[in-house]
This record gives C-alpha cells, sequence and structure tokens, in this order.
C-alpha cells in the first residue's frame, strides 16, 4: 500500500494537534496527584474530593511554564555546540562527532544543573509558598546547599515511579502515589 501525500499530511497533523492536548492532560493529572501528595504530608488522608480542591491554576500554569523555560535556557549550549558539530562534521567527520557527543553531554549536564530547582518551583506555588515570580529564587536558596542529596532524592523516586512503569503500568498505580509524595 503506497501512503497518499495527503494521508501522511492528515497523520502529521493529527500528530501535532494531540500534543498540545496530551500535554494539558498530562499537566491537569499532575496537579491533581500533587495535590493528593500535599493531602499526604499535611496529614490528612486524601479523599476522591481532594484531589479536585486546586486553586491556584493561572499560578501553576505560569510555574510550569517558567520551569520549562529554564529547562531550555540551560540546554541552549548544548544545541548551539550539536549544530556547530553537525556543520562540522561536512568538513570532519572526526571533529564533527565529537561534538555532537560532546553537545549530548551539556544537554545532560543542563537539564541536571537545573532539575532540582525547575522540580520545586510547581511545588512552592501549589504550596503557596511563592508566588509564580518569587518561586525560582526561593527554589534556588532551598537547593543551593544541598543539591546533590535533592538530586539524589529525585533521581531515586524517579526510579521507583519508573519500576512501576516497567511492570505493565499496573505497578505504576503503586508507585506513583509514592513518586509524588517523594517529590512533595
Amino acid at each position: 500500500v503506497d501512503p497518499s501525500a495527503a494521508g501522511i499530511g492528515a497523520a502529521f497533523t493529527g500528530i501535532l494537534l494531540m500534543y498540545p492536548v496530551l500535554f494539558a492532560l498530562m499537566f491537569v493529572v499532575m496537579v491533581f496527584m500533587y495535590r493528593g501528595a500535599f493531602e499526604e504530608i499535611d496529614g490528612r488522608r486524601p479523599s476522591f474530593g481532594t484531589f479536585f480542591r486546586v486553586n491556584r491554576w493561572g499560578a501553576l500554569i505560569g510555574a510550569w511554564l517558567i520551569s520549562g523555560l529554564m529547562a531550555v535556557a540551560a540546554q541552549i549550549p548544548g544545541y548551539i555546540l550539536m549544530f556547530v558539530g553537525l556543520g562540522t562534521s561536512t568538513q570532519s567527520e572526526g571533529a564533527g562527532g565529537a561534538l555532537v557527543l560532546l553537545s549530548y553531554l551539556l544537554l545532560i549536564a543542563g537539564s541536571i544543573a537545573v532539575a532540582p530547582i525547575t522540580a520545586l518551583i510547581p511545588l512552592l506555588v501549589m504550596d503557596g509558598r511563592a508566588k509564580v515570580l518569587e518561586a525560582p529564587a526561593l527554589a534556588w536558596n532551598l537547593v543551593k546547599g544541598r543539591f546533590w542529596s535533592v538530586l539524589g532524592a529525585m533521581l531515586l523516586a524517579g526510579l521507583v515511579g519508573a519500576i512501576g512503569i516497567m511492570l505493565c503500568y499496573v505497578g505504576a498505580l503503586y508507585t506513583m502515589p509514592i513518586q509524588m509524595v517523594a517529590y512533595a
């Protein structure tokens, strides 16, 4: 079967339209999960209705946008080096390949450098400890003395969540709440 150009275009259009819908759905589910985690941490047993008691939607959207912009900004040096490496690969394959590899390492390092801060920003806003524009500075103040322990805790909580997902997603029903409480 030979796919037509119109069919391929329709498929790509459908995919591009679904990304914002999926992103919004994931955002809403994450907010509800964090709401339940905060209830648990505050010593209250979360009931079904408590997950939906969120009153800072605009601030949370702003917090997630700031977190995303910070994450992208931390990766800019890696992307610049990647483009340089790809341009260099036409002249020297070895040098271009080395630059691309180095750019991947820069992308990972940039992501790791801001991960503890960007993860805390939405939590601080949701908990009411900071306004959207105050949250990055407060997150930095909370993390700066204990960066490696915060990063290690995040990685461990992420590993717990990943193990649940590896168990055919059924395990995630048990590990995702543990992960959310650990993050909160």
